[in-house]
């Protein structure tokens, strides 16, 4: 017991750190995903695919960053779940390409993102249920056509 304590100073703060680690490594492996010359669709679908991916290799660690936070209401998960949401969103908007509505419209997709995936874990969904799922949001995604 000393050693977790000589590491963390609670419990609570143990959790934090936790889903710091899992909110890092799935933004890495979405990061990966996100090559910048391709259409807004595509990003999506990489990112998605990628996310999902990463689910299926770490269901723990998705489990605690998508689920517990919601489950629990406690205020600094909360708050380290939408600073992940965030990041999210500035990784995927790219200013006048990925949506005719700009950030906004981002945050909406994202956020539909989000709410798939804690529905769908919460229910104990296959990881092939989630990605169906999470796949069907692609039509949310176009890219702007150029106006003349």
């Amino acid at each position: 017991m000393n050693s977790f304590f000589a590491h963390y100073p609670s419990v609570a703060a143990c959790g934090a750190a936790a889903l710091d680690e899992a909110a890092e490594d799935c933004r890495r492996a979405c990061a990966r995903a996100y090559p910048a010359q391709r259409d807004c669709r595509e990003r999506f679908l990489q990112m998605a695919e990628a996310a999902v991916s990463w689910m299926a290799a770490r269901p723990e660690m998705a489990r605690l960053l998508f689920v517990v936070p919601r489950q629990t209401c406690d205020p600094l998960l909360l708050e380290k779940l939408s600073v992940f949401r965030s990041v999210m969103v500035a990784m995927f908007e790219q200013p006048l390409r990925c949506s005719p509505a700009g950030r906004t419209h981002v945050e909406f997709v994202i956020g539909l993102f989000f709410q798939v995936v804690v529905r769908e874990f919460a229910r104990g969904a296959e990881i092939d249920i989630l990605r169906s799922r999470v796949l069907m949001l692609a039509p949310f995604v176009e890219t702007p056509t150029a106006r003349t």
